[in-house]
């Protein structure tokens, strides 16, 4: 029997001044689900380990893989795996069986256990190979290779998907010494970062050391958190004062040693993070926490990441326990990334109770391309 894999390119976190320009690229692969009304093949029985790593290696950034794995048991469809994909999306949703599964690759074909841009490109495509579409906003449930549920609302006035993650929010505080080499990497020194972040009521770094009680003037002042923070996968936050700093930072001198020092730490990446301040841009929108970021990642195969969303979450939530940010009704988070690369990203997260809500826009490339592949799969090992 042949079937295609379907291959989608997005740009997801999109800054609606900038379209076209930014947003964090993914690649979407979508193997086909096995219709057939004799063959009891599944896609779950194939070894595809191989070949999700083939596809990942084939990319610039992360991709994500969606796999149905459902045989329908139908005469009626033709061998098109969209159309097939529609049925099935359609027989998940009806018969409530378990959702599409996602697996998240670095272009090193490394596979990790989550990617909020990736998710939420994907779930864009869900609904895309849905035969109920509607002029409505929809939910869309998918699972991660653990077998664990999340959902996405695509809200399709302004091509936007919200994923909701739950407000679990895992720190621990990182050595400095390993924090300094970091940013010693990157170009920029423990004395850039921003001591204010971490006191509530100072508003400078200087005020904020005066604050960390008790010391005196011929001893060091307590030392204040870094912290490797998560939703999903751990990042190590470091406040930067100011945006000009904050945008001298420079790729990773030496990428193995990077590697490394981020897993003594157990870190999957450096984010920089700088309050804006100017007011923020849509005031009517109720977002008065707004910062640019910046996410050296630890190894993805490029040296820093246009847009973020686990990290931006990670941070939210961060100062929303820290520092009390984002605890009113409607407060949001309005997170920039991108800008030093030359792709301006935009991300928004609010958090509501035990949820947590990462939104941004996206940008679907329709023309993507189809490959024929015979079943039972075989891929050289």
């Amino acid at each position: 029997m042949k079937s295609s894999i379907r291959s989608i390119a997005a740009r997801v976190f999109t800054h609606p001044k900038y379209p076209k320009m930014g947003g964090n690229p993914v690649t979407i692969f979508v193997l086909p689900p096995v219709v057939s009304p004799s063959s009891s093949l599944t896609l779950s029985s194939l070894d595809q380990s191989a070949l999700r790593k083939k596809l990942a290696q084939s990319c610039l950034w992360e991709s994500v893989i969606v796999d149905y794995g459902s045989t329908i048991q139908t005469d009626h469809i033709e061998n098109n795996s969209k159309d097939a994909a529609a049925v099935v999306v359609d027989s998940l949703q009806k018969e409530q069986q378990q959702p599409p599964r996602l697996h998240f690759y670095m272009p090193s074909g490394e596979e990790v256990s989550f990617c909020a841009h990736a998710a939420m490109g994907a779930a864009m495509v869900i609904y895309q190979d849905s035969i109920i579409q509607n002029d409505q906003d929809s939910k869309i449930t998918f699972q991660t290779c653990d077998g664990v549920h999340h959902s996405a609302t695509i809200f399709l006035h302004n091509q936007r998907v919200e994923l909701t993650m739950k407000h679990d929010l895992k720190e621990n505080q990182v050595d400095h010494d390993v924090v300094a080499k970091l940013l010693h990497l990157v170009g920029l020194k423990m004395e850039h970062v921003d001591t204010a972040a971490f006191v509530q009521g100072a508003s400078t770094p200087s005020e904020a050391m005066e604050m960390m009680e008790p010391h005196s003037k011929h001893s060091p002042p307590p030392p204040y958190p870094l912290v490797n923070s998560s939703v999903s996968r751990y990042k190590t936050l470091v406040p930067i004062p100011t945006l000009d700093i904050l945008h001298s930072a420079t790729n990773p001198k030496d990428a193995d040693e990077f590697r490394t020092l981020c897993d003594s730490i157990g870190s999957t990446g450096l984010y920089l993070y700088s309050p804006v301040p100017s007011p923020a841009e849509n005031p009517d929108q109720n977002h008065p926490y707004e910062f640019e970021c910046r996410q050296f990642p630890r190894a993805s195969g490029y040296p820093e990441d246009p847009a973020t969303g686990i990290a931006a979450s990670a941070l939210a939530c961060s100062l929303y326990k820290r520092r009390g940010m984002g605890q009113k009704e409607g407060e949001l988070f309005l997170i920039h990334q991108g800008t030093a690369m030359k792709r301006p990203s935009r991300c928004l997260v609010k958090i509501h109770d035990d949820l947590v809500f990462c939104s941004g826009s996206i940008e679907l490339d329709e023309k993507g391309w189809e490959e024929d592949i015979q079943w039972p799969l075989t891929v050289d090992q």
